[in-house]
Order: C-alpha cells, then sequence, then structure tokens
C-alpha cells in the first residue's frame, strides 16, 4: 500500500498534467514571492524578480523535466508486477512530492523573506532529497526512455542554484 492517496498518481498519468503542475505550481510561488517581498521591502513586485530574466525559465524548464520524470515513474507504478517494484515506485514518487515541496519553499525563503540562510538550509535539503529521487527512479523500469534525462538537469541546476544561495549567505557574512 503506498503512502500517496490515488490523487498523487493521477495527477501524473497524464504527461501534460505531470509536467504542467511543477510549473504552475512555481509560477504560484514566484507570485506570492514577488508579493511579499514588494511588502516587506516597499518595491513593485516587477522589481523583485532574479537579476537575469532566464532564471526564471530555467527554473520551469527543469520543473516541467522533473514533471515528467514523475510520469515516468508513475508508468512504473502502473505497470509494476511484483510488490516490490511498485513500492519502490510509490517511494520515489514521495520523494518526488517532498522535492516538490522543498523547491515550493525556497523562493519565499530566499526572495520573499529574504531569509538566505534557511533558503540555504532549504536548498541543500532540496538538493539531497532531489538526488536521492534521481537514485531512486533511475532503478524504476521506465521505459520508453531513462528518467536520467530529465531528473539530471534538474539536480545540476538546483546545485547550481545552491552554490549561488551559499555565495549570497557567505558574502553577507563577509560584509559583518
Amino acid at each position: 500500500m503506498s503512502p500517496l492517496p490515488e490523487f498523487a498518481f493521477a495527477v501524473n498519468r497524464n504527461p501534460a498534467v505531470a509536467v504542467g503542475l511543477p510549473i504552475a505550481l512555481g509560477i504560484i510561488s514566484n507570485y506570492a514571492s514577488a508579493k511579499i517581498r514588494s511588502k516587506r521591502t516597499g518595491q513593485a513586485a516587477k522589481a523583485t524578480c532574479p537579476p537575469h530574466p532566464a532564471y526564471s525559465y530555467i527554473w520551469m524548464a527543469a520543473s516541467g523535466l522533473l514533471g515528467y520524470a514523475a510520469h515516468l515513474t508513475t508508468r512504473s507504478f502502473d505497470a509494476a508486477v511484483t510488490h516490490q517494484s511498485t513500492e519502490d515506485a510509490s517511494n520515489a514518487l514521495v520523494l518526488y512530492y517532498a522535492t516538490l515541496g522543498l523547491q515550493l519553499l525556497w523562493e519565499p525563503l530566499f526572495i520573499g523573506g529574504n531569509k538566505k540562510e534557511a533558503a540555504l538550509v532549504n536548498s541543500v535539503a532540496l538538493l539531497g532529497t532531489a538526488i536521492t529521487m534521481a537514485i531512486k527512479m533511475n532503478d524504476l523500469a521506465t521505459n520508453p526512455v531513462s528518467t536520467n534525462w530529465f531528473t539530471i538537469p534538474y539536480c545540476v541546476w538546483i546545485g547550481y542554484t545552491t552554490y549561488l544561495n551559499a555565495s549570497v549567505v557567505l558574502s553577507a557574512k563577509k560584509q559583518h
């Protein structure tokens, strides 16, 4: 028996919904973060975007790739013939949702709340969870294509954002 409700599998059975869900949630998180920062700083919400416009687009693309990996993992769950393969796919999806949740927390912490250290802790946890998820998904039989094509770019992106977050925290500590 999976620890996830049926709905968690159902949204990933349709590839468009599986890809669109993390992108839509990311856009909502971005909007909420901009509003929080706007109230905190008095700047217009438009001014709260990352310094380079490509950042948001890369983040959305990486999230979409992760969503497609979740779709393939759900296909593996549905095609599983043994209890162990069902459990493995279910565990990979639990890690996917944990990754998605941590991802959605990062932006409100870093941009919205200006809590760079808390965002760094979150980012390190996100990176560890994403790598563990990628390994678990890779172990599944996900025909016709490996989930590595979708999870590795995501993990690399999270690694890069963790590096950037750590740089901001270290730079702030040097200034004080």
